[in-house]
């Protein structure tokens, strides 16, 4: 299976390099991820279920944390990086060095992930504990649970958490959307016709604001920022600022505290009827 995510990775990468159909691609892109993450969670599987417990030994205690694992993995791919980066700035320039440079740091995140989920393998093996001799363990092997139910159960576990999340951040992200549509939209509208062009797109994100407009000699993009007032100085930034934040705010919290009324309200409800 990890042969077959490094192949896929490989027609990928040629593809891309050599600037074939997109929508193949895409899909080719798309397979490989998939199949590099079950993969991972194959072997995460197998770490977790091959090796149980013996009757009479104790726990195995991990020698770093989670959160120390992950960390060292960040650390160790962002040397290889920086090397990469500093040391041999041309390896991307030929198929071979763009795949190894991707192979390692996919490798890289990948071990990162299993160790961190399941623990560092041992420096050495653990002495055999002797049994007790009078007393008997009463303690019998488990089969372990197939790897397709495991995977579903994750499988379910991250959709329950896109829904809930989508559910209690939802109505901020349409918030801003709205933002957009009744305040920077308009705005670059007016920017357009100031300029004697043509509104074609809008964009902005965390680290970009970007009005698009087009015209004879071509597109031009501009990155000044509307207000809610108008206007373009300190203060309307900062009225603009006040605006935006505060409405996010007052919906991204009340937004939760009233579904947990509603439910609450519910419950109640439900529990008053049984009850009579």
């Amino acid at each position: 299976m990890g042969l077959m995510a490094w192949a896929l990775l490989a027609y990928f990468t040629w593809l891309d390099r050599s600037g074939g159909d997109r929508q193949l691609g895409l899909a080719v892109g798309i397979a490989a991820f998939v199949v590099y993450l079950v993969e991972i969670g194959y072997v995460m599987y197998l770490r977790s279920y091959a090796t149980p417990l013996a009757p009479n030994e104790p726990p195995r205690e991990q020698r770093f944390s989670p959160m120390l694992t992950w960390m060292a993995t960040i650390v160790v791919l962002g040397i290889f990086g920086l090397t990469v980066g500093f040391c041999f700035p041309a390896i991307f320039q030929s198929f071979a060095g763009q795949l190894l440079v991707q192979s390692v740091t996919y490798a890289g995140v990948a071990a990162g992930l299993i160790f961190t989920m399941t623990g560092l393998p041992p420096w050495r093996r653990r002495a055999q504990m002797p049994a007790a001799p009078t007393l008997l363990s009463t303690r019998t092997a488990e089969t372990p649970p197939p790897f397709w139910r495991v995977a579903l159960g994750v499988i379910v576990w991250q959709l329950a958490v896109v829904v809930v999340a989508f559910v209690t951040f939802g109505p901020v992200l349409w918030l801003q959307g709205l933002f957009d549509r009744w305040i920077d939209i308009p705005a670059c509208h007016r920017v357009c016709e100031a300029h004697g062009l043509t509104f074609q797109s809008f964009a902005s994100g965390k680290n970009f604001y970007a009005c698009t407009c087009i015209g004879s000699e071509g597109t031009r993009v501009f990155h000044d920022h509307a207000y809610v007032t108008g206007g373009h100085s300190f203060g309307a930034c900062v009225v603009d600022w006040m605006f935006r934040a505060g409405t996010s705010m007052a919906v991204g919290v009340g937004w939760p505290i009233a579904l947990v009324a509603f439910g609450t309200l519910v419950w109640a409800r439900r529990k008053g009827r049984k009850q009579a």
